[in-house]
């Protein structure tokens, strides 16, 4: 008998299969009956306790029948537990679904991956990394990227691309002496100073010094991909601009353009 309802995550709830709850007391009906009723009446003339006895092992029957009949069929584990005093929770397969999960991921994104780490060879030429770690992490958050853009997650693709952006134009500019500019917000007129040495000053660097020779990419970073690292706080993204597919195309290009100019 197949529990129907087994949840995916491999928690079962039920205690009884569909039709358990009706074969568990029909068959216990017949079996006292015919096991318990029927001896009793013989023993009865030769002893009460055995009677009892035989009453005891009758119980002791059909608790086990009852047991027996109550299994469930858990998907997950494709085999019958007995969930009756606690729920069934399939820890082991779970981890075991998310492992192969994360198989079947790298598997359909192994070309992304492998363009990845030639990207990271190419640019390790620059001196850009200071250690392996810093490469590492670089490698992490470049993954990271393909692997939001593989499930629409637009608002996480443009946090790791302000983030590897950031961390490329500052290693830049600190290698080849190249200072920070001041930066005026568009909006509010507010000057951001060039000695805060933030993100906007140093993109306003690389649009001032044509860095890398792509000065209309680094117009698209500093209007649109900057502000959008702030997502990763909610409270930032309330009532802002909505990251979609559309948005996420024009500063994608921009990115890349950039990506490659640092190969």
């Amino acid at each position: 008998m197949v529990d129907e309802e087994v949840e995916e995550n491999g928690v079962i709830d039920s205690l009884y299969t569909g039709d358990g709850a009706i074969v568990c007391p029909i068959g216990s009906f017949f079996i006292i009956m015919g096991l318990g009723a029927l001896p009793s009446v013989f023993l009865s003339v030769i002893n009460i306790w055995l009677v009892i006895l035989v009453w005891v092992g009758v119980i002791l029957l059909i608790v086990l029948l009852h047991y027996y009949l109550s299994k469930t069929y858990c998907n997950n584990c494709k085999e019958f537990v007995h969930p009756i005093f606690t729920k069934h929770v399939c820890e082991l397969n779970i981890k075991d679904k998310k492992s192969k999960l994360k198989k079947t991921l790298s598997n359909l994104l192994k070309d992304e991956f492998k363009r990845v780490d030639m990207i990271i060879a190419d640019i390790d030429k620059q001196n850009i990394f200071n250690n392996d770690e810093e490469k590492e992490i670089f490698k992490r958050n470049m993954n990271s990227l393909q692997f939001f853009e593989s499930i629409g997650d637009y608002k996480y693709c443009m946090v790791a691309m302000g983030s590897i952006i950031e961390f490329l134009i500052e290693r830049y500019c600190k290698l080849y002496a190249i200072s920070p500019e001041p930066y005026t917000n568009p909006s509010t007129g507010d000057i951001l100073p060039a000695n805060s040495k933030k993100f906007a000053n140093y993109v306003q660097s690389a649009i001032k010094n044509d860095i890398l020779s792509q000065k209309n990419s680094w117009f698209i970073i500093q209007n649109n991909l900057r502000n959008f690292r702030n997502y990763v706080h909610i409270e930032k993204e309330v009532n802002e601009e909505n990251i979609d597919v559309n948005l996420f195309e024009i500063i994608k290009p921009a990115f890349d353009k950039i990506i490659n100019s640092f190969r």
